[in-house]
């Protein structure tokens, strides 16, 4: 039986070995994660629906069962992570359909448009119009609860903090999964300090992520990529989780 240190050693190495994007193409990338996501089986109590409507596509984890039916009536709009160029419905299904299955609640994972081939806001744009279209099909914002994974988690809080200053209505709260809450700077002591114990989120994985996100953008990088820098005040229940170098206050 392996110790804790051993099992934490193998993890890392994992993580190492599966977040190694130097040199490959976006493409690459996504055949990569899509091969890896065959291998896990849908849960038995959640059943998929897919959905491609009013320029909002994504896919719908409803549970079947739920004996509490404490979820009626509420939703969970997941952004899934992929450093901008890669990830899917039938990538995160199966972590889309652990959250439903734990919470109760029926989960809509939103498939945004990928960089290289959209690039900045297209994401964001893409993350505040599933909002809208939730509100449009019924759903009151407290009955709304947003989360995301990596990058995921920025666009999370990137369409709070939009909503928030447009004055438009917000959801009842949020969840951030290390989230990149710092895009521009790149300049969290952790990034050095905690290198060993971070492998997935490098100062160059950053780099790139940035870069492939803006693509041929020429002007002042948008202060909204880096919400960490921004005023939080005024947003709904956060529940942060995890940490990427350099993406929490140090």
């Amino acid at each position: 039986m392996p110790s804790s240190k051993e099992m934490l050693q193998a993890i890392r190495q994992h993580l190492q070995q599966n977040n190694q994007t130097a040199g490959k193409t976006a493409v690459q990338i996504r055949l990569e994660m899509a091969e890896s996501a065959k291998q896990l089986p849908l849960l038995h109590e959640v059943s998929a629906e897919r959905v491609d409507v009013d320029g909002v596509a994504g896919e719908w984890l409803n549970v079947t069962v739920d004996p509490s039916e404490k979820g009626n009536g509420k939703v969970i709009l997941y952004v899934h992570g992929g450093g901008f160029i890669s990830g899917n419905c039938e990538i995160y299904r199966d972590l889309a359909a652990r959250i439903a299955a734990a919470s109760g609640v029926r989960v809509f994972t939103l498939e945004y448009r990928l960089a290289p081939e959209y690039v900045y806001p297209a994401a964001n744009e893409d993350c505040l119009a599933a909002y809208c279209w939730l509100l449009r099909t019924g759903f009151l914002p407290e009955d709304i609860i947003l989360g995301g994974d990596s990058v995921g988690a920025s666009l999370v809080l990137m369409t709070l903090i939009t909503l928030r200053d447009a004055g438009d209505k917000l959801p009842a709260a949020a969840f951030l999964l290390s989230p990149h809450s710092d895009l521009v700077h790149l300049d969290g002591e952790s990034y050095d300090s905690r290198a060993e114990m971070d492998p997935t989120g490098s100062r160059e994985g950053n780099q790139r992520i940035l870069r492939d996100y803006l693509g041929g953008y020429n002007g002042i990088i948008p202060a909204l990529l880096s919400p960490l820098r921004l005023p939080l005040d005024g947003l709904p229940p956060l529940f942060n989780t995890g940490r990427r170098s350099g993406s929490a206050a140090e």
